[in-house]
């Protein structure tokens, strides 16, 4: 009922917080791509580059990992800044160096590039020799002319430092300038306003699936007949619990008597008052027994709405008053009728 888009928000913004593996694992290649750049590795990273000769331009041309790490590089290029000292961890094409991403800005003559994983030392090095770097552009287009003439401009006064000199990187969303996978996950998603209406409930000391409930409720997800109806079903649109109106969210937790009913004498036997379920998603200054006492008389009663649907057994409003207040006891010891 509810899109995975929307589950994998997090719980400020509507959703349950879990994880979008797609941009997850997006996120930890963008780590191990961010260790091998700023040499902050392990023994896999020492490993890798010893078997690429301490690139990873040197991955064979339709290798897997070259594939994944170019996909992510104009992500990491917003948020990383590259200084070059020797260049030699620096993608002439794939990595932001100072004159954005050139894979991008010279499309034309990327096409004609040899080797689209160069590093800008080996770049310079073999530059202005163009037949180590370009193919056949004696027949390229003008376009691409152009293009190497704005290249000739670009990078003729540019000077590199004495081998062995690192490349500096700095992750730009960190004040500390060092890579988290936080920062990069977020730099992935767009995430809507915060929405106080789903927030609050989700610090109350209730059971967790009482949370779920309240959360797909508070989205209006409930598998209500409305809610079924809008999604192609067809059938008779009517309250189960008092037969009056037409099954809503709003209307089973709202104004619906046999709701209505159940409350009322929960707060006679409790002396409890409450003020109805919209003032308990929102207000955070209820307290705890009001906050026990209508989750789970919510909850009890939405259990009863599909026990009625499914098993066709029917309880009474008293009924409902009395499972929960017998929950609210097992749940918190402190919750008791008043003498």
């Amino acid at each position: 009922m509810v899109a995975w888009e929307k589950i994998c928000l997090p719980k400020k913004q509507g959703g349950l917080g879990v994880l979008d593996l797609k941009v997850m694992n997006k996120t930890l290649l963008a780590k191990w791509l961010w260790q091998w750049a700023a040499r902050d590795y392990g023994i896999w990273g020492n490993l890798v580059r010893k078997l690429q000769n301490d690139a990873y331009s040197r991955l064979p041309l339709y290798s897997p990992l070259l594939h994944a790490f170019k996909a992510i590089d104009p992500i990491l290029s917003v948020a990383v800044s590259v200084i070059p000292r020797d260049g030699k961890n620096v993608l002439f094409w794939h990595q932001n160096w100072g004159y954005g991403l050139l894979r991008y800005q010279l499309t034309d003559l990327y096409s004609f590039a040899f080797d689209t994983g160069i590093t800008l030392r080996d770049f310079l090095t073999s530059w202005p020799n163009n037949d180590e770097l370009f193919r056949d552009l004696l027949h390229s287009s003008s376009s691409a002319n152009s293009q190497l003439l704005y290249l000739t401009n670009l990078i003729s006064n540019l000077q590199l430092e004495t081998e062995g000199t690192s490349d500096d990187y700095t992750w730009k969303l960190n004040a500390n300038g060092s890579f988290s996978v936080s920062s990069m996950y977020r730099l992935q998603k767009h995430y809507p306003k915060e929405d106080s209406a789903l927030v609050a409930f989700w610090s109350f000391k209730i059971q967790p699936r009482m949370k779920i409930f309240f959360w797909q409720m508070a989205i209006d997800k409930l598998a209500t007949i409305d809610n079924l109806k809008r999604r192609g079903w067809k059938m008779p649109n009517c309250c189960i619990l008092c037969k009056n109106n037409e099954e809503t969210t709003r209307h089973i937790f709202g104004d619906c008597s046999f709701f209505q009913q159940s409350m009322f004498m929960a707060c006679s036997w409790t002396g409890i008052q409450l003020d109805g379920l919209a003032s308990f998603l929102t207000n955070s200054s209820s307290s705890n027994l009001q906050r026990d006492l209508l989750a789970t008389l919510a909850f009890v009663t939405w259990r009863e709405r599909c026990s009625r649907i499914f098993r066709g057994v029917y309880l009474r409003p008293e009924d409902m008053a009395s499972q929960a207040v017998a929950e609210c006891k097992i749940l918190n010891p402190a919750f008791c009728l008043p003498s």
